[in-house]
């Protein structure tokens, strides 16, 4: 607080020293170039929206969060006042609240208000957040500082002092209310255990310490030694926000989100118990429950050294083969661990001990236990050898374990923790490991499952899109008769802060379609790469037509999960089912309700021919597949694990109703992307025509065979348009701004994203 208070006062008397404070802030916004200044405003928004959410975050669990939301509460107030009255006394002016919507001229005043409520409220919240929100505070403090100079609301000396002003009144509710503990004291957790009948003396820091849970060890007399788990208030409530980010991040069907200190505690203890039961070869557990209001505690026998610090050199065959004994019984009794790295095998003169089950889960799918064997594959690599570790696997768990495993062996199996550990490239240990496979089970490679080799996008092709692209436009314009000096004169009169908030808006369309494609498939895939896999997949569709890129995109990536080429056409294919389902109906919708019409005739569209003819190409598909035998023998096949993946899903409500929704709302992302664009063109259409329009575009556009729908996607866009009353010149305009801030801009990122799956190893 202190600090804040004399850097508040070396920056009022730096700005005191600007004769012509209006004048120093004019020339700095002359300066700036006009389209950076749109982009500036939208971050100086963005920012205030950012702390908005976080205290309308914190509100809503005010009861469990009483705390931090007066603590928040209090700093925007006291930093809203002094800012206020600083402001009006120092520059005479009373300050300006929303100036980026121009709704008042800009006023280069000391402070900036907005960066003084920002710093305030995100530094006394930061107690309280997870370290990478912490973190992000601060960057989206000096984006707002930088801004507030940029846009000319005041000098860098008023940002700085804002700052510094932000901070002393954040601190100053710190230092009136206190501030929450991050971890409880060794003390209070030795009386804690102590009161649960374990004797411990000497309760002293672990050396090995994970972040939001307070590792420690103990002496007793009866156990050899106790490691200690405790949970505190920064474990529990600002460790919630990571383990929900985690959860939506790794996504996984068979996890729970525990938000509590004791679900988190209750869940280990238990998966060990039943690890136990199992066979296996685990830590003891002691004592698990609460000691005190403040803390949840989980304290288990363990001895023995953590198998990375243990020198490869006295490691026998052995230790390892019973490692891989107790991992074979887990997997019998269908227990996943979660996390199998050196940290979580224990290895003494006795034998060995499997701990730290915090990840752990019961009834573990085929896809989690196969990945716990080849993480553990990968760590026993880096100490012993791959063929040490794959032979000493062999011993505990036989040939037929391994051969199921050999889907899993890919680099996304491997944690980042483990990955990160090794020195090692990771593409080369998982090559030789699947490799040393291969080899002891007497895989030949016609028998092994190559990975999907995906079409790359070669010169020949980008000048076929070229042509492709040409002759559309052409098309367009001599059938429509589009000038293009017009189209150009209402591009160049748009809002371009607008666009910008379209082209943001849009991106975000990535997350709902890696939802989708998560609720399709059904399986424990962290969604990270997912989600890049659908930027990349928009650079692919430059060069494989219609959905057919998306699909081969996905079979790909599933493949190295283990899923059967087959199998990952079906089930990556089923969110793009979902998506035709949920257009078809909008469209539908917007017809029967929206008030649109193809103005055409009933005696136009002789209906009952063409029901006939779809119904006689029907049947004939039918009997050729039933007569065909090559046909039907590789129809069927593909028909039925279409069935039964679509069975799966609609047998779960929760993924039903997840892909429904995300399909829904990646439609809505960029139907709001395209009404942005057409405000900015000062063009007033509901949210729903443009997202009638956009999903008519890309229903019609996916249909044709055309590489990204060039040229097919802009003529459907601008003739929906037309048909909701927009002028066919601003139409376009509209569709080609579109199509490059939804399509172009981002398919040159999915380059990108494509080679950093492929460097990955995730296709």
């Amino acid at each position: 607080m202190g600090f804040g208070l004399v850097l508040f006062i070396l920056s009022l008397w730096a700005w005191s020293r600007e004769g012509d404070v209006a004048g120093a802030a004019g020339e700095i916004v002359d300066w700036v170039p006009d389209w950076l200044s749109g982009t500036t405003s939208l971050i100086y928004g963005l920012c205030l929206l950012y702390t908005v959410v976080l205290i309308i975050g914190v509100g809503v669990k005010w009861r469990k969060a009483s705390g931090a939301f007066r603590d928040i509460v209090m700093a925007l107030a006291g930093a809203a006042l002094l800012g206020t009255v600083l402001a009006r006394l120092i520059t005479d002016e009373w300050p300006r609240v929303l100036p980026e919507l121009g709704l008042a001229d800009p006023l280069a005043q000391f402070p900036i208000l907005r960066v003084t409520a920002i710093t305030a409220v995100l530094l006394v919240a930061s107690p309280h957040l997870t370290r990478p929100m912490r973190q992000f505070g601060w960057v989206v403090i000096l984006l707002a500082a930088a801004s507030g100079v940029v846009l000319g609301f005041g000098l860098p000396s008023s940002a700085v002092g804002a700052v510094a002003l932000g901070a002393a009144a954040a601190e100053l509710v710190v230092l009136v209310f206190g501030s929450p503990r991050g971890y409880p004291d060794a003390t209070s957790i030795e009386d804690a255990v102590n009161d649960m009948g374990v004797s411990l003396s000497n309760v002293r820091l672990d050396v090995d310490q994970s972040w939001g849970v307070r590792r420690l060890v103990g002496e007793s007399d009866v156990y050899e030694r106790v490691e200690i788990k405790a949970y505190g208030r920064d474990a529990a409530d600002s460790q919630m926000f990571a383990r929900a980010w985690r959860y939506l991040w790794y996504r996984d069907a068979e996890s729970t989100l525990a938000l509590t200190r004791m679900q988190s505690v209750e869940h280990e203890a238990l998966v060990t118990f039943m690890a136990e039961r199992a066979g296996a070869s685990v830590t003891r557990v002691l004592a698990a429950g609460s000691g005190g209001d403040d803390v949840a505690i989980l304290a288990v026998e363990a001895s023995g050294e953590r198998l990375a610090a243990v020198d490869p050199a006295t490691i026998s065959d052995t230790d390892l083969t019973a490692i891989w004994e107790s991992v074979a019984h887990l997997r019998a009794a269908g227990i996943s661990h979660g996390g199998l790295d050196a940290a979580a095998v224990l290895l003494s003169d006795d034998g060995h001990q499997i701990g730290d089950f915090a990840a752990g889960s019961l009834g573990a799918s085929e896809t989690r236990i196969g990945i716990d064997v080849v993480e553990l594959l990968f760590v026993l690599a880096g100490i012993v050898g791959v063929r040490r570790s794959v032979a000493t696997a062999r011993a505990g768990m036989g040939d037929e374990v391994l051969h199921s495993t050999l889907p899993y062996v890919q680099v996304p199996a491997v944690s980042s923790y483990t990955k990160g550990q090794s020195g090692e490239n990771p593409k080369t240990v998982i090559k030789d490991i699947r490799a040393e496979l291969e080899r002891i089970l007497s895989i030949e490679d016609e028998d092994g499952e190559e990975p999907v080799q995906l079409r790359r996008v070669s010169g020949r092709s980008l000048i076929s899109t070229g042509f492709t692209l040409l002759a559309a436009y052409f098309l367009i314009t001599q059938l429509a008769g589009i000038d293009f000096v017009a189209v150009w004169d209402v591009a160049r009169n748009a809002e371009w802060v607008l666009v910008g908030v379209a082209f943001l808006v849009g991106q975000l369309v990535y997350f709902p379609q890696a939802t989708a494609m998560l609720a399709a498939v059904g399986y424990p895939i962290p969604l990270k790469p997912v989600v890049v896999l659908q930027s990349a997949t928009m650079f692919i569709s430059l060069a494989v037509p219609s959905a057919a890129g998306r699909i081969a995109a996905t079979a790909a990536f599933l493949k190295k999960y283990g899923l059967s080429y087959t199998k990952s056409v079906v089930q990556g294919s089923i969110d793009t089912l979902a998506g035709l389902l949920v257009e078809v109906t909008v469209l539908g919708l917007a017809f029967l309700f929206g008030g649109l019409s193809l103005d055409l005739e009933p005696r136009e569209v002789r209906w009952g021919l063409v029901i006939l003819i779809i119904a006689v190409l029907g049947l004939v598909v039918v009997f050729l597949v039933r007569r065909v035998k090559k046909l039907h023998d590789w129809v069927m096949p593909i028909l039925s694990s279409a069935w039964s993946a679509l069975a799966g899903v609609l047998k779960n409500p929760k993924r039903t109703i997840a892909l429904l929704a995300s399909e829904v709302g990646s439609r809505v992302v960029l139907g709001m992307s395209m009404w942005l664009i057409l405000r900015s063109l000062d063009v007033s259409l509901s949210l729903f025509d443009a997202t009638t329009t956009v999903i008519a575009a890309g229903l019609l556009g996916g249909v044709i065979p055309v590489p990204g729908g060039v040229g097919v996607t802009e003529a459907v866009l601008t003739g929906f348009l037309v048909m909701f009353g927009v002028d066919q010149t601003t139409a376009f305009a509209a569709a080609v701004i579109y199509r490059f801030a939804t399509f172009y801009i981002p398919s040159g990122g999915g380059y990108f994203s494509a080679r950093w799956l492929a460097s990955n190893g995730y296709i």
